[in-house]
């Protein structure tokens, strides 16, 4: 080791021997930001299937002439959301890990507001009766969805690393909640708000009511566009990259290491645990070396944890049919109730409400219980009978019956979400939370596009009823990998022997084991 690497590395445990971590309030707004932008992104993703009815009424001269092509090319507007993601989350996790936090939401917000007012286009160009710009104003809306689905891209693998960034050890699992609750919401609105001003069509719509139904996008997409471009204007202002002060000791030891990287300085084995004496003991001299390594080398190390390859099948199929439901809510319910497109929509918003609760309540237990695997798989197996119920529900003939069934599975099944990021931080620590937030969300756009797919074949050529046994029997098979994860909790590992080496050195076991103390900014 060299002189200057010396002296570098005795600067390093100088740092970490007087370093206190912080919280800020300020760290609330963030989050506040960082929510409002994915809540209007994902407001984007279903509120024109929900209306689908409506929607192949007013770009009917720009749609296939078939039926079932009709079908496909709406349900597209949704998959697309999970086609772009698969290639562009491993260009998007990179800008994420070298850039941060602030230029990967500004491009989600910017994205949100150029696809809001190209949809506006769209639809200004749609008549009833074919005519040039009619005719392209379908693939026009679907340049806008992909617009907004590259958007999401640069957001869904946020929460896990807004939480590290800004949120101490005891509030993770709240905040990376708290994260993935903004985008539930702006699904819950997404399925709410368009049946309220978009007209149903009826027995006895007809050409002349085509303006009506151009007043009622017109509200929906120049409003949406018009707070979206709001929402771009605070990002930009307010939101800031980290705090002044690292809010947790791990967090901070991850901030020296990305400088050193970002310096140029590589250490070997023995540099980094010399480096960090009073820390050596939270990564091992493998780990050290791990988070040195580039994006793919930790993508593929991650793949070496075998209970994250089963967190991917269990997760991509329970979120893959969350996404099949939202695609497909329309057909499969109005199957069996032909007339009600307003409480249709309203089914999803308290699925998605109810899911809000369960993300919530999901955080509270984990954090409460420290049970990760335990509650997982607790919420993956009720997410499985809440779906056999929800089938049971359709030939109830009660539609208050559905609302409460579909109530029970929002909860389960979007309780399950942040359990799925926590626990994937957990076993793949310290690889970064971003990254293997990204990776999951690749896993259920990938089962979301090919169950949807196979859902939307099979409702058309057999019906509802075969189309929820196979849902139902492709959940209850992918269950069964979880019950073969292990509790291996690298991270908080991590956290109880810095907390145990810290309190070896001070003798303050108060000065690390309490709270941080709020400072206002």
């Amino acid at each position: 080791m060299d002189s200057d690497s010396s002296v570098e590395n005795q600067k390093r445990q100088a740092d970490a021997d007087s370093f206190e971590p912080v919280l800020f309030r300020k760290r609330w707004l963030m989050l506040f930001l960082f929510s409002s932008v994915s809540m209007l992104n994902a407001f984007q993703w279903l509120h024109i299937n929900i209306v689908l009815p409506s929607a192949i009424f007013f770009w009917n001269s720009s749609l296939p002439s078939d039926q079932q092509g009709k079908d496909v090319a709406i349900a597209w507007l949704s998959m697309l959301y999970m086609l772009v993601y698969i290639p562009m989350i491993f260009p998007a996790t990179w800008l994420l890990n070298h850039y941060g936090l602030r230029v990967s939401i500004l491009i989600g917000a910017m994205l949100n507001m150029l696809g809001a007012w190209i949809k506006c286009l769209s639809m200004e160009l749609s008549q009833p009766i074919s005519s040039p710009a009619s005719n392209a104003s379908f693939p026009l809306l679907m340049v806008a969805q992909l617009v907004c689905a590259l958007g999401q891209v640069f957001l869904l693998g946020v929460p896990a690393q807004l939480a590290a960034t800004w949120f101490s050890k005891s509030e993770l699992a709240m905040a990376t909640a708290i994260g993935v609750f903004g985008n539930q919401v702006g699904c819950a609105l997404g399925f709410g708000l368009p049946p309220l001003m978009v007209p149903a069509v009826t027995s006895s719509t007809g050409v002349g009511d085509f303006e009506d139904f151009r007043k009622g996008f017109r509200i929906m997409f120049y409003g949406g566009a018009a707070i979206m471009s709001f929402d771009l204007l605070l990002v930009a202002i307010f939101f800031k990259e980290e705090p002044e002060i690292a809010p947790s000791r791990a967090q901070y030891k991850r901030i020296l290491q990305r400088r050193a990287q970002l310096a140029g300085d590589k250490p070997d084995e023995a540099d980094f645990a010399s480096a960090f004496d009073h820390e050596s003991s939270v990564l091992t001299a493998e780990e050290s070396v791990l988070v040195n390594q580039s994006y793919f080398h930790q993508v593929a190390h991650s793949f070496k944890c075998i209970s994250f390859i089963y967190l991917n099948i269990c997760y991509g199929v329970n979120t893959g049919v969350y996404y099949e439901i939202g695609t497909l809510l329309n057909s499969i319910v109005a199957e069996f109730f032909p007339t009600e497109q307003v409480a249709i929509g309203w089914i999803g918003f308290s699925m998605v409400i109810a899911g809000l609760v369960g993300s919530i309540v999901a955080g509270v237990v984990l954090k409460k219980t420290g049970l990760y695997r335990l509650v997982l798989i607790i919420f993956y197996f009720l997410s499985v009978i809440s779906m056999g119920a929800f089938m049971g529900s359709l030939y109830s003939n009660l539609i208050g019956t559905v609302f409460l069934t579909m109530i029970l599975l929002g909860f389960f099944q979007s309780g399950f979400l942040p359990l799925g990021f926590e626990y994937a931080a957990e076993i793949t620590y310290p690889i970064d939370e971003g990254l293997t937030s990204g990776i999951l969300n690749t896993s259920a756009h990938i089962f979301g596009i090919i169950l949807t797919q196979v859902a939307t074949a099979m409702i058309g050529n057999y019906g509802a009823l075969p189309t929820n046994i196979f849902i139902l029997v492709c959940m209850a098979i992918a269950g069964v990998p979880a019950c073969f994860m292990k509790d291996d909790l690298k991270r908080q590992r991590a956290h109880e022997k810095m907390r145990v080496e810290v309190e070896a050195n001070s003798g303050d076991e108060f000065q690390y084991s309490s709270i941080s103390k709020t400072k206002d900014v």
